[in-house]
């Protein structure tokens, strides 16, 4: 019965996710995601595996400008811009590297969304695992319906992402403290 609720619980959350996604209809008000956008459009490709393994020849390195040739200030991790990137190739016609960035936003925010209701899922695991079934209940429903997060599920920005990892990392560490398996433990990393 639980996941019933739980089910219901993510629906809301994903409707308030979703309603409005194209809100700023692209005018990228959000100076992180318009940086993050900005950034992964700039990435393709390389030709060779000796360039993709060359930082200063990759044309994967989010870190480095290839047109201009010098280091840029990207204070974020390389993970959503790879991620962003490859689900952008994977969704273009052909599997085209070109995804414009009007597309990319959209899919950014989708995988903003998708992070969330990750999010949610394991508030509810961790409450479960730490007290009961009610307790994970009512910490998935105060998680689906803060303003925080459903504003940030609005935007391509690495707060969803990180926020879903590190809720993660904290449910297996649980995980293996409480139980003893290994395989917590290897998951975590």
């Amino acid at each position: 019965m639980s996941y019933l609720w739980l089910a219901l619980i993510l629906l809301a959350a994903a409707g308030l996710r979703v309603y409005g996604i194209d809100w700023d209809q692209g005018n990228y008000f959000h100076p992180d995601e318009r940086w993050l956008l900005m950034v992964t459009e700039g990435t393709s490709l390389p030709s060779s595996l000796a360039q993709a393994l060359d930082p200063s020849r990759s044309t994967l390195n989010p870190f480095y400008d290839h047109q201009e040739r010098h280091t840029v200030h990207f204070a974020y991790g390389s993970f959503p811009v790879y991620l962003l990137r490859a689900i952008g190739y994977l969704l273009s016609p052909g599997g085209s590297m070109e995804a414009e960035l009007n597309n990319l936003r959209l899919i950014g925010r989708g995988l903003s969304t998708a992070f969330d209701l990750g999010t949610i899922i394991l508030v509810f695991l961790l409450g479960k695992r730490l007290r009961s079934e009610k307790v994970g209940l009512l910490g998935a429903s105060l998680t689906a319906f803060t303003v925080l997060h459903v504003q940030l599920s609005h935007f391509f920005t690495v707060d969803t992402i990180l926020t879903f990892f590190v809720l993660l990392a904290v449910y297996l560490a649980f995980s293996v403290a409480q139980s003893g398996r290994r395989r917590y433990g290897i998951i975590m990393g």
